[in-house]
């Protein structure tokens, strides 16, 4: 499909076509879940919804069934009430994007054996709260985990060939180098599509949580403040992310004011960093990146040159992110992967900067790297007593 990249075409954009901002989707599956009257009930709907503007609830097992068979591109997060458990768990379990389960109830011992016999089950709950907290994190994972530009032969997969010849790859580039070289790029009329694009995209955002972001965002926004919003639970980082991994053309032309900003703080970080490694007579660092793969997709990642923009300098981190000591990095369909990257100062590779210092999020030690960095894979090898898979990269020019 061609995109012809002007001002009214992002203005008519039809928005159902990219609700693919989150990779993801949360189901609630309980008999009473319509339950008007259930006080408690509706508390829980009310936390699932600020949590997530994508949460369906089905209190029947053949209309939750069916929405998961028809639905394989996004992963699942289900919770499902312990009267539904037995029917519903060994029917959904093996179907690949059902990423986790986890059942909330009143009484855990009846559902042990459940939580033994099948993988995905997180963990069994009776506390509202403890529930809520835990979907929290296994959100927040994934929104991680999106942020990693791997790609394989299909369109929004997780490898995919990144060889300098490669059409996709010199179509990314030259997309890139576009949008960075747009005369209005940087204008009040750029920021105001930007701002009016998002907000027509959150319309239906029952907690108002990121249209309030985008009102605070078009107020107050400066460009010293670029890797605060884009390290902040914004709605920059979800539309920003997912538009740059699937490479659409339209969103990112509607990004093309922060883009610019973005880019421009890599560049003078990145001079300022190098400065601090020559002085210092550091000649390479190392950086981490902790995620889920499936096998398949461990398999694939030979052979290809993967590119993504966020690290930490903290292998503990990584660690975290990878799932290291959960029951998820345990799980027989997926693996808890670390990449060790290798940037050598002594080579243009592209830019990078330490973002830790503008992070919402401190101690992550968070790294972020430019949109054209490649980087070659070496050595994977997978460590038994960790159960972590570890990646070699590279950074190359």
């Amino acid at each position: 499909m061609t995109h012809h990249l002007t001002r009214n075409s992002i203005n008519e954009l039809d928005f159902e076509q990219i609700t693919w901002c989150q990779n993801y989707t949360l189901i609630w599956l309980d008999k009473y879940v319509n339950n008007s009257n259930d006080n408690d009930v509706q508390l829980t709907k009310f936390l699932f919804d600020k949590l997530t503007d994508k949460v369906l609830f089905f209190d029947n097992v053949n209309d939750c069934n069916n929405y998961v068979k028809k639905t394989s591109n996004k992963k699942i997060i289900l919770v499902v009430s312990g009267a539904f458990a037995n029917i519903c768990i060994p029917k959904l379990h093996n179907f690949q994007h059902i990423h986790s389960i986890l059942i909330f109830c009143m009484q855990s011992y009846l559902y042990q054996s459940l939580k033994d016999q099948y993988s995905k089950i997180i963990d069994i709950f009776t506390d509202q709260k403890i529930l809520i907290k835990n979907v929290q994190e296994i959100i927040d994972m994934l929104e991680k985990e999106n942020d990693i530009f791997l790609i394989f032969n299909k369109s929004q997969k997780s490898l995919r060939d990144l060889t300098k010849e490669s059409p996709s790859f010199l179509r990314f580039q030259l997309l890139k180098d576009v949008l960075l070289n747009l005369e209005d790029a940087q204008s009040d009329e750029s920021k105001k599509e930007m701002v009016n694009t998002c907000k027509i995209f959150y319309q239906n955002d029952k907690t108002k949580k990121y249209l309030n972001d985008i009102e605070k965002f078009s107020c107050s926004y400066e460009s010293k403040d670029v890797f605060r919003w884009y390290t902040k639970d914004s709605f920059v980082y979800k539309l920003l992310n997912k538009a740059l991994r699937t490479e659409d053309s339209e969103a990112l032309y509607a990004f093309r004011y922060y883009i610019n900003d973005l880019c421009a703080k890599l560049k003078s970080e990145y001079q300022i960093l190098k400065e601090m490694s020559d002085g210092w007579g550091v000649e390479s660092l190392t950086l981490y990146r902790g995620l889920h793969l499936s096998k398949v997709e461990i398999k694939r990642l030979k052979q290809n040159k993967i590119n993504l923009i966020s690290t930490s300098l903290s292998k503990d981190t990584a660690k975290a992110f990878a799932g290291e000591g959960t029951k998820a990095s345990i799980r027989g369909d997926v693996e808890a992967v670390i990449y060790e990257i290798t940037v050598n100062f002594t080579i243009n590779a592209g830019y990078f900067a330490d973002i830790h210092a503008h992070s919402n999020i401190p101690g992550e030690q968070e790294y972020l790297f430019y949109l054209d960095v490649s980087f070659e894979i070496g050595d994977i090898s997978y460590n038994k007593d960790e159960q972590i898979t570890y990646v070699q990269l590279t950074a190359t020019n």
